[in-house]
């Protein structure tokens, strides 16, 4: 028992070493080799590592930390609230704190100012985080449950990759990490749920995807916990909307107008589906409702007299865009869900390689994604896929095998799961699924336990 205890131990600590280990090699190797700037072929230039999603978050982290140098408070400072509150932020703090320009004077990303920091930093919090994770777990399941899950989520391609990179996946990995340890094991005091709420509001901060997250958690607490689970659950959500009145506050301070969501959630269904629907409900083709939908847009902004700029009217277009969508789908609901399905399988795919397809990709390309090596990569990513999910439902049926308390595990692991796809799957960006793969990684854990003491058996009969 000890030599089996002193192995995994041992096993365990190697796997996190070594992935820390690689993050911040392929963080050094990543800015050193792709700091730069490329022409794409619309004519554009951007950043090789910057661009896309990133250069919004930089974009913001610039403003942010610019307004700080013009003495401008805290709350004061920054762009308005288009993407995740937190993320641009601690871009800003990193180079106040080594007191580097995140721009040049031309108003174009700085080259050569230590970006490899930020990978280096959000590596070391994960994989600190997975040590307390393993902490957690090491005596609650068998060793190569422990074993595999740990390998998992410190060795998986698709997770390890983007601690290197300069998307905001990783901390809110290891925020969601730190979720799952609470989870795994809820304190009896009352008040921690309080704090749960706050922590909440931190992921939140890190990724607006998180806004109704608090529908799950309330609903396998009061499951579980019956009347204690309706306490625990209204301190969280007391927690959690104290962060958001935060976030408004914030907002309105800069801008006069209280809000806590982006000014871009909630209009996503309005830019990619609004007018597939809308084409199915007046028989149109998809470019003509695609153009109607943007005629329609600008005939609303002129007669409504709407100014882009200000942000109350900003927060106007945005609830014109949601009530848009929510006119397509009248009557169109069976459409939609087929949609949905239909996107979700896309959204399940593990595309191990998305952040290192990211340096390479020009999107200024119409239809990249129809390249005959795209089409290779993707028979490649189906068939990885395939084999990570298989290993998961043997791991779910080991686990409903194994005992009646491992039930709890599998409803919240489900919920959770049911979440990110009923609010991303839609979307069919396989980025967004890494969310689930950190709550898998136990399904995946129980999969090799079962796999290997099958082997074991088979071996020992011959």
């Amino acid at each position: 028992m000890i030599n089996s205890q002193l192995l995994k131990n041992k096993l365990c600590y190697l796997i996190i070493l070594t992935g820390l280990i690689f993050s911040i090699y392929n963080s050094f190797q990543i800015v050193l080799k792709n700091d730069y700037f490329f022409e794409r072929d619309d004519g554009s230039v951007r950043h090789r590592i910057i661009h896309s999603s990133p250069e919004g978050y930089w974009d913001h982290a610039h403003l942010f930390k610019k307004d700080l140098e013009e003495n401008k408070s805290f709350l004061e400072s920054g762009a308005d609230l288009e993407m995740d509150y937190l993320y641009p932020k601690l871009i800003a703090f990193y180079y106040k704190i080594i007191d580097e320009d995140i721009k040049d004077d031309k108003n174009n990303f700085k080259l050569k100012n230590y970006k490899f920091g930020i990978p280096i930093i959000q590596s070391v919090i994960y994989f600190f985080i997975l040590y307390l994770f393993y902490r957690k777990i090491k005596n609650k399941f068998d060793i190569i449950v422990v074993v595999s899950v740990i390998s998992f989520l410190g060795l998986e391609p698709t997770i390890l990759t983007y601690h290197s990179s300069f998307w905001s996946e990783s901390l809110y990995f290891s925020l969601l990490l730190l979720l799952f340890i609470f989870f795994l094991d809820p304190p009896k005091e009352y008040y921690k749920f309080f704090f749960l709420g706050l922590f909440l509001g931190l992921l939140y901060m890190q990724r607006s995807v998180t806004l109704l997250l608090f529908l799950p958690l309330s609903f396998y607490l009061i499951v579980m916990k019956k009347k204690s689970g309706v306490i625990q659950s209204f301190l969280m959500i007391i927690g959690y909307i104290l962060v958001l009145t935060f976030i408004g506050y914030n907002e309105n301070k800069k801008s006069g107008v209280f809000y806590f969501t982006p000014h871009t959630q909630g209009a996503a269904h309005w830019h990619y589906v609004s007018h597939i629907l809308n084409a199915k409900k007046l028989n149109i083709s998809y470019a003509e409702s695609s153009k109607k939908k943007y005629e329609d847009l600008e005939l609303w902004i002129e007669e409504n007299d709407i100014d882009r700029k200000i942000v109350r009217d900003k927060r106007k277009i945005l609830n014109y865009k949601k009530n848009y969508f929510f006119d397509s789908l009248q009557g169109n609901f069976v459409e939609y869900l087929k949609f949905h399905i239909y996107k979700s399988f896309q959204f399940f795919l593990i595309n191990f390689s998305h952040s290192n397809i990211h340096l390479n990709i020009d999107k200024s390309q119409i239809d990249w994604w129809k390249t005959d090596d795209f089409k290779k990569h993707l028979k490649l990513i189906i068939f990885y896929s395939s084999i990570i999910y298989l290993i998961c439902l043997l791991g779910l049926i080991n686990l409903i095998l194994d005992s009646r308390e491992n039930r709890k595990l599998i409803f919240f692991v489900t919920l959770i799961v049911l979440y990110y796809t009923a609010i991303l799957g839609w979307t069919g960006i396989p980025r967004y699924n890494i969310c689930n793969l950190m709550f898998l990684s136990i399904f995946f854990g129980f999969g090799i336990d079962l796999m290997f003491n099958k082997i074991k058996k088979l071996l020992s009969v011959k």
